[in-house]
């Protein structure tokens, strides 16, 4: 059974990462505005921090790519990204 407002406060506690990078968490589209910078929203990411994030992301890609299968839509999904986003900096270092 699900319980009233939980998603609301869900989407309040990630409204603010994912709203920085326009997403809007309740549904409506900000596509037609484009992104905020993060100037706009002032915050700093520093080089080190979106190479950790990356990095994360690709984590759970390859999980997810795993367990799904990459034989499966889903696990061709999640290797696809996972290629896309492992290059440049990202990629350096790792094997």
């Amino acid at each position: 059974m699900r319980r009233p407002g939980v998603g609301a406060r869900r989407a309040d506690r990630f409204g603010g990462v994912l709203g920085s990078v326009g997403v809007d968490v309740l549904g409506s589209s900000k596509a037609a505005e484009g992104p905020p910078t993060a100037e706009q929203n002032g915050v700093e990411l520093s080089a080190g921090d979106f190479v950790r994030w990356c990095r994360q992301v690709l984590d759970l890609l390859d999980q997810i790519a795993d367990v799904a299968g990459r034989d499966t839509p889903v696990g061709r999904a999640a290797a696809a990204a996972a290629k896309s986003v492992r290059r440049g900096v990202v990629a350096a270092g790792t094997a």
